[in-house]
């Protein structure tokens, strides 16, 4: 029989005992060395609440000062539910005072929690309701809210903020970073009974505020822009419309507003076609308005001249496979009737008389097809297709604005290049980003994009432009104290549940004044109800604008329009006197008494080429380049006149004028003999007689 030795049972036991205790050992090695951090930061968790403080955000305000968006100090409401012991009354008094339904306010204060949020950035008078309450377990917290002085008078160019503090619209979202303040925190903490003690250590980091912005924006300009807009989309019950105003100088847009419109500060009005900010977000067909390219470019080419004429057809005409029509009957027009009557005949036969390539290579000039590069968020670049996948009737159309998109920002700088002297700018909307200090961070200067068109071309344009508002189609826009310069523009617009152009876009862009343009505006009305010509909706909201802003004392619009002369230039053309050889101050007294002004190229003594050429013909103050050389020997070489046929006249006068040749043009269009021939010596004041015809498939007449 076997017998059980108790030295065995004691093994077991202390063998037990020591399993145990290794297993003790391990889980206090575990909680107090590995998850000691995880442990501590639960304990903290469960004892102390991080409350967040909100940094201030910066201040937007416009070119002079005047405050677009600001941050004031508020409070949000909390609570913490173990606290209250009446929660059906705590929620009829928070309801009451916060405008919120009481069932919601009832489920968040019965929530299993020691803390819930109930409302964020509260109005003022809500917040002196709760303080006089009193209840318990609410508690109220340092916050900040946003508001915007001018309402919905602005919103589309400020934008707002959402209830986190984040810019989602406009200058809020596209500076956000700069605007935005820097967030702090503090932290409170329970005391045995579950009330939050303030402690020395409580605070851990102070907010920080976001830098201010300075823009463009001139906020009597955007309140006249707004309230002229609001009451031009009700009058004729349009779906919407777009105005701006800017600087042509500077590019700077001193006005920019929408219909329909919303109000930052009161979240009932953000519905999402609302915020929509139409003048850099939407494109259209612009109609007339885009006559101005077309008409550019035929000057600067040298195709036509103010009183080149052309045949309107008499008010219809068949292009090939369709027709174009006229508004009203016309036979022979000059190229300045043409232009102020908005025919779009004689349009559409310019713009075959360019060709697709140099029409396209303008359209591209003046920026449409990219975008500006304004600082606003969500801009497009409009549509311009490409030469090659046009039809046969895309550019006759084109020319008069049709199968092609533009925004109304891309528009109006168009506008603002011809007002600049040809010049076209950046558009600004931002002037300057400023530190807590008032101290500058960063500015933004005027921005040169390119030269677009010549001095004389601008100047030629802007009396046309002039006109149509005098004769033509913009009389409705016209004022009694200032010539203004603009164009009326009506474009069909494509209707996707009729599936037919039953709508329209009315427009109008002016230059005021016409000469030494100080400012451009541009209106815009998509889809009137009833009359849909720009001369008759657009027109008079854009008259009204003016009328208001010209009141306005501070610059840029100062002197008063009544002491800007507006200065008729003779369109009578001027011959260009021989200048060459003449020292530069000689030179320029010269041209200057005959009525041109200079541009000096090159370094030297004397005259050694000039453009116009001497002889030729041109506009009283048009330019004349003067190329400066050491001495006269260069028109005394060995140089030959240039093969000039089959070339367009104005290759063949720049080429002249390089070898110091005065030409003799007879005809206009395509050289088709010269006298003397290609390889001929030039002599010192040598002329050569150059015969034109314009191209067989050229819709293009002179008068008999």
């Amino acid at each position: 029989m076997r017998t059980y030795d108790s030295r065995h049972r004691l093994k077991h036991i202390a063998l037990g005992s020591l399993v145990i205790w290794v297993i003790v050992f391990a889980r206090l090695f575990q909680l107090q060395i590995v998850s000691h951090s995880s442990y501590e930061d639960r304990a903290k968790a469960q004892h102390n609440r991080r409350v967040p403080l909100t940094g201030i955000r910066g201040t937007i305000y416009d070119r002079n000062g005047e405050i677009l968006a600001q941050d004031i100090r508020t409070s949000s409401v909390c609570a913490y539910p173990p606290q209250i012991r009446n929660k059906e009354a705590t929620a009829r008094e928070l309801s009451s005072a916060l405008g919120i339904s009481y069932r919601k306010l009832l489920r968040s204060l019965k929530k299993d929690a020691g803390y819930v949020s109930i409302a964020r950035k509260i109005s003022a008078e809500a917040e002196a309701r709760l303080r006089e309450a009193k209840l318990p377990g609410i508690d109220l917290i340092d916050d900040t809210r946003r508001i915007y002085p001018l309402g919905g008078a602005a919103c589309h160019v400020v934008g707002l903020v959402n209830t986190d503090g984040k810019g989602t619209e406009g200058v809020e979202a596209q500076l956000n970073d700069v605007l935005e303040g820097t967030p702090g925190w503090f932290i409170l903490s329970h005391d045995a009974r579950g009330k939050d003690v303030v402690t020395s250590r409580s605070l851990s980091k102070q907010p920080r505020p976001g830098a201010s912005v300075m823009l463009t924006i001139d906020s009597r300009y955007q309140t006249i822009a707004a309230s002229s807009l609001k009451r031009a989309v009700a009058e004729n019950g349009a779906a919407g419309g777009s105005i701006l105003i800017l600087n042509p100088s500077t590019g700077e847009i001193l006005a920019m507003v929408n219909e329909p419109s919303f109000d930052p500060g009161d979240r009932r009005t953000w519905k999402k076609a609302a915020m929509r900010n139409r003048a850099v977000t939407d494109q259209f067909e612009p109609g007339s308005t885009f006559k101005l390219i077309t008409l550019a470019a035929v000057l600067e080419e040298g195709m036509a001249d103010t009183s080149s004429t052309f045949f309107a057809e008499n008010g219809m005409m068949n292009f090939g496979k369709f027709r174009i029509r006229d508004t009203s009957k016309h036979g022979w027009l000059t190229l300045k009737q043409a232009f102020a009557y908005s025919s779009n005949i004689v349009a559409a036969k310019l713009g075959i008389e360019l060709g697709p390539e140099t029409f396209y290579k303008y359209c591209r000039a003046f920026s449409f097809g990219a975008t500006t590069g304004v600082e606003l968020p969500g801009e497009v670049s409009g549509t311009l297709r490409n030469p090659s996948v046009w039809s046969q009737r895309s550019l006759p159309t084109m020319a008069m604005g049709q199968e092609i998109s533009v925004t109304c920002l891309q528009l109006a700088m168009a506008y603002a290049a011809a007002g600049n002297d040809g010049v076209l700018m950046r558009p600004s909307i931002v002037k300057k980003v400023e530190d807590k200090n008032g101290k500058p961070v960063r500015e933004w200067a005027p921005r040169r994009v390119r030269r677009v068109l010549s001095s004389s071309t601008a100047r030629t344009v802007r009396e046309l432009l002039a006109t149509a508002v005098d004769e033509g189609t913009g009389r409705n826009a016209r004022v009694d104290w200032c010539r203004l310069g603009g164009k009326t523009g009506t474009a069909q617009k494509y209707s996707p549940k009729t599936r037919t152009y039953s709508r329209f876009v009315g427009s109008f862009a002016g230059l005021v004044p016409a000469e030494n343009s100080r400012i451009i505006c541009l209106v815009v009305l998509d889809e009137p109800a009833e009359e849909h010509l720009g001369a008759l909706v657009a027109a008079p909201a854009f008259k009204e604008v003016i009328e208001t802003v010209s009141k306005c004392a501070r610059p840029p619009l100062a002197p008063d329009f009544a002491r800007i002369p507006f200065v008729v230039e003779n369109d009578a053309p001027l011959p260009v006197p021989d200048v060459r050889l003449l020292g530069e101050r000689e030179a320029a007294r010269a041209l200057r008494s005959a009525g041109f002004r200079t541009e000096v190229r090159g370094i030297g003594s004397r005259v050694f080429r000039q453009y116009p050429p001497p002889g030729v013909f041109a506009n009283a103050g048009a330019t004349v380049e003067l190329e400066m050389a050491e001495n006269e020997r260069s028109l005394e070489g060995d140089e030959t006149i240039p093969d000039l046929r089959e070339l367009p006249l104005r290759e063949a006068l720049r080429r002249l004028s390089s070898v110091a040749v005065i030409p003799d043009v007879k005809g206009s269009g395509i050289v088709v003999a010269q006298h003397p021939p290609a390889g001929s010596r030039i002599r010192p004041g040598q002329v050569c007689v150059l015969r034109c015809s314009p191209p067989a498939d050229l819709y293009r007449w002179s008068a008999r």
